[in-house]
């Protein structure tokens, strides 16, 4: 188990994380560039040093301010895998692989045995005497992962693993890379930027913004209930709007949205952030008979093919709403550009955040 508790001050903000990873447990840390993701990589790992605090692996202390303890990172067996992926160009596969075996001086017939089990378990026999700089983004980051196991590390840390992936393999090297972490069991945080990387990797995902931790939990209970503004930007809410919020007497509450009243049900009053999950709409061209506390009229302004689903943008005087509809729904529904047309959503479709400056 990984336990951490430190803080370092930086050039743009103090950097101050408590967190902890459990055996076998994959956190993925996602936020925006330079908000610190990689510096704390940097200083688990042992490349950067902590103003304060401690680090602990599996019971044993890599770092303490108090003590005075600092691991070297070659002593702490720990895998890094850099964005990167910092392999030998004019190295092979196999001689990649090996590179931290031989550095630790393993006997030849040990190397050969480990390598050759990671070279299977990551589908690189056909490449192994192929020098890794005709590879292409997914083979390397294949190479990368297996260069890190093959030391049998206690704790893997992998920064932006799939960024020099082509977008197209992406998904199957999510798939691949999950399956590999999961039968490894090692401790492992994942950095992205990316929330689709975050909700297929992770066990628990960990939201940082300027060095600290805004949120953490599940997949489902970050994307079902972000608990800030800048949470909800991150998991694909588009309504994100300032409003002010007043208490009803049946304990309801209505938030003025520019010259809408949005319903919903909120502890919050005065100015607030308002987000509605655009799959949370319902769109139709007649008026519509529903127990959903929140119907609107207007005019679609745009309407954008995303595959699956389209994205359709409608007018509400001053606000402006967008939801996604099935392809099967636009076609039987007839709607068109600057038609007129009815929204509706739920209250408890509507998350509430405290308003921040």
């Amino acid at each position: 188990m990984l336990s951490i508790d430190i803080k370092k001050e930086l050039r743009d903000f103090t950097q101050e994380i408590s967190l902890s990873v459990s055996e076998g447990e994959t956190l993925v840390l996602i936020g925006e560039n330079g908000a610190g993701k990689s510096t704390l990589l940097n200083m688990i790992s042992g490349l950067l040093i902590p103003d304060s605090g401690t680090i602990s692996l599996n019971q044993r202390v890599l770092f303490s301010a108090d003590e005075g303890i600092n691991i070297p990172a070659d002593e702490r067996n720990i895998g890094h895998l850099f964005q990167s992926y910092a392999l030998f160009p004019h190295y092979s596969v196999y001689d990649n692989i090996a590179f931290g075996l031989r550095c630790r001086k393993t006997k030849k017939a040990e190397i050969e045995e480990r390598v050759n089990v990671q070279i299977e378990a990551m589908h690189l026999s056909d490449l192994r005497d192929i020098n890794v700089g005709s590879l292409s983004g997914g083979q390397r980051q294949r190479v990368a992962l297996a260069r890190a196991l093959v030391l049998d590390p206690d704790l893997l840390l992998l920064d932006e693993p799939l960024a020099a992936v082509d977008v197209l393999m992406q998904t199957e090297m999510r798939r691949e890379l999950r399956h590999r972490m999961k039968e490894t069991n090692i401790p492992s945080i994942i950095v992205t930027h990316t929330f689709a990387d975050a909700l297929e990797l992770s066990d628990r995902i960990a939201i940082i913004q300027e060095g600290r931790i805004v949120q953490e939990g599940s997949p489902e209970e970050i994307f079902n209930d972000p608990a800030t503004d800048f949470v909800a930007k991150f998991t694909g809410m588009e309504n994100l709007f300032r409003g002010k919020s007043m208490q009803r007497a049946d304990g309801e509450a209505e938030i003025r949205v520019g010259s809408l009243v949005i319903h919903t049900v909120t502890p919050l009053e005065g100015d607030v952030y308002v987000a509605i999950r655009g799959e949370e709409l319902i769109f139709s061209k007649e008026a519509l008979d529903s127990t959903a506390r929140n119907v609107f009229s207007g005019i679609v302004s745009e309407i954008k093919w995303n595959g699956v689903l389209s994205r359709i943008s409608v007018n509400l005087g001053d606000i402006q709403l967008s939801g996604l509809i099935t392809r099967q729904s636009l076609t039987r529904l007839k709607i068109e550009r600057g038609d007129p047309i009815h929204v509706s959503f739920k209250a408890s479709a509507v998350h509430i955040f405290p308003y921040t400056s």
